[in-house]
């Protein structure tokens, strides 16, 4: 029996993107022996000179990996034109040949497809043409990521792609709603939540080296905050209102690793408020070094607004924190809530008018600390381990290739 060959289409810059469940999985089928080939966009791109314009050949990058040791992964990135706007309509072109000539060359079973603005239609009618399953993973919900003026398109193709994928994998009880509202078969639609690596993410000692390098103290209380400063991280509220739990607790510390939009706002908040001593930003960071900086922290906060990007979502550092036995205080959003049931998860919800009494309380309670910490732990262990959750995907694969007849 030959290894299955899987194509894993999205459209993030694989090298550039925060590492998440797109390397994750990309990277765990490759481990479980299936050869991986992933398309992505060149998003981000820099021009190397005046006459740099690009180019529309494939680039083809071996054995990459982001989230996991010796992963097999090949990753083929079509070309685009490096003019705005030109660089997405090239991409239209460009990605449906790319993944045109990978199905025919590369005998491929199964299509895993993360996007719908440039690759969703194509991937569909690629994948009836030549029967190959075509297997949707919903994160998001994928037009309120787009500006305003894209918004509208993307959500047409939303609804032209999910009644005709062959499987969706909803990330939670929420999206499974969102795109069955858009279309899709309930009978289609199976949970597959997302999953963790706990031989990374796992409790650990504060580690001496990063507390020295970013001037930490062993007597600070900190709190941490992992990911991308979007507008709607809530980082700026938590900012505001944090002097007046320095007033109760002048040893508390805020660690944020990561940046974003909303960086430049809140670095001149922390100084027109005097607190810039308490708040170190260390940018984004390896995603190795990411479990070590969570070890460092007592409480982390996900202080997120509802909005409708937010809404039916779970983050995933919310899962790394939990891993790492580090309990966390977060808004109290549908789709968190609908995975995440509270306490027995190590999780305490909290909208913004009491949000600071609740982590105040808690940096000052150890005892409930390591109750929720080894409640949350536990919790990711039983639901959240990626050993297990490969696994589930593997088998859903599988039962759509059997169930479209393309395995030879």
């Amino acid at each position: 029996m030959r290894i299955m060959n899987i194509l894993v289409v999205h459209e993030v810059n694989w090298f550039k993107k925060v590492v998440y469940e797109f390397h994750d999985f990309a990277e765990n089928l490759s481990l479980l022996g299936y050869r991986v080939i992933c398309v992505d966009f060149e998003e981000g791109w820099e021009r190397e000179s005046f006459f740099d314009l690009g180019h529309l050949g494939i680039r083809v990058y071996q054995n990459v990996s982001r989230a996991s040791k010796n992963s097999t992964v090949e990753l083929r990135r079509p070309g685009l034109i490096k003019l705005p706007l030109l660089d997405r309509l090239t991409s239209i072109l460009t990605h449906y040949f790319a993944i045109k000539k990978i199905i025919r060359s590369e005998s491929i079973d199964a299509i895993l497809l993360y996007s719908v603005p440039t690759n969703g239609i194509p991937v569909v009618l690629l994948g009836r043409r030549n029967k190959i399953p075509v297997i949707f993973r919903s994160i998001d919900k994928l037009h309120r990521l787009r500006h305003k003026v894209f918004r509208w398109p993307v959500f047409f193709s939303e609804k032209i792609v999910y009644p005709r994928v062959d499987r969706i994998l909803a990330l939670t009880p929420k999206l499974a709603d969102y795109v069955c509202q858009l279309g899709a078969e309930r009978e289609k639609v199976t949970l597959l939540l997302p999953g963790i690596n706990r031989e990374l993410f796992r409790p650990a000692p504060r580690d001496a080296q990063l507390m020295e390098r970013w001037s930490l103290e062993e007597d600070d209380r900190i709190i941490i905050f992992v990911g991308t400063f979007f507008e709607f991280s809530g980082l700026d509220f938590f900012i505001e209102n944090f002097p007046l739990l320095l007033q109760d607790l002048p040893q508390a510390r805020l660690l944020l690793v990561g940046d974003g939009p909303l960086r430049k706002k809140i670095e001149r908040m922390a100084g027109a408020l005097g607190i810039s001593d308490r708040i170190t930003i260390t940018g984004f960071q390896s995603y190795e070094l990411v479990p070590r900086f969570i070890n460092l922290a007592q409480l982390a906060v996900n202080p997120f607004r509802l909005v409708d990007a937010t809404r039916d979502i779970i983050p995933t550092k919310l899962l790394q924190y939990l891993a790492c036995q580090v309990p966390v205080v977060c808004t109290p959003l549908p789709g968190i809530q609908s995975v995440l049931a509270g306490e027995d998860c190590g999780i305490v919800y909290s909208d913004s008018t009491d949000f600071m009494s609740r982590v105040r309380k808690l940096l000052m309670d150890e005892e409930k600390r390591k109750s929720l910490g080894e409640k949350g732990h536990k919790y990711v262990a039983q639901n959240h381990d990626w050993n297990i959750l490969k696994k589930r995907l593997e088998t859903l694969i599988q039962q759509e290739i059997e169930r479209k007849g393309t395995r030879t």
